[in-house]
């Protein structure tokens, strides 16, 4: 069972029965089945998870009766790296780092998108984006009806994702 940071940051900012928390990657078990895509489609996931473990990074997390049932993983960006083309406009940014969702229900997937710009605009980030494999479409149209658009493509050594952009949180 992961244990809840029980910081005042970290409340609850889930809307009903499953609850979408603020948890630390070390109280996070990487060994759920729930990570097996990600450690599919990222060569490096694991040495990435441990290394978010060590320097106290946190995650937005859904736990369900049979175990995690959403995570996404956000940062803060001040500037741009280059690793998207065309380079995304200058601004304070929250990076969605890593995202699934187990299901493609709305009603979570909905709670955790409020929970993320909820936190964007807390921290005073002006834009959010993510980027994402073009094969999980039901994530994109979730985004894409709380106003993200398609902003363009990162390249890396996982392939090539698609880049979706809110200019204005």
């Amino acid at each position: 069972m992961h244990q809840r940071n029980s910081s005042s940051a970290d409340r609850d900012i889930g809307l009903s029965a499953k609850r979408v928390e603020r948890i630390l990657f070390s109280d996070i078990d990487i060994n759920d089945p729930f990570f097996d895509s990600f450690k599919i489609d990222y060569c490096d996931f694991e040495h990435w998870f441990s290394r978010k473990s060590r320097d106290g990074s946190f995650a937005f997390v859904a736990n369900g009766e049979c175990g995690i049932e959403g995570f996404i993983y956000v940062k803060e960006e001040l500037h741009d790296y280059g690793e998207v083309s065309p380079a995304l406009p200058p601004s304070r940014k929250l990076k969605i780092g890593s995202l699934k969702l187990k299901s493609s229900g709305r009603r979570l997937g909905c709670k955790f998108v409020k929970s993320i710009l909820g936190y964007a605009k807390s921290i005073g980030c002006e834009s959010v984006y993510f980027t994402i494999f073009d094969k999980y479409a039901y994530v994109i149209d979730l985004f894409q009806q709380f106003g993200f658009k398609y902003h363009g493509i990162k390249q890396s050594e996982n392939g090539k994702e698609e880049v979706y952009l809110l200019e204005e949180v």
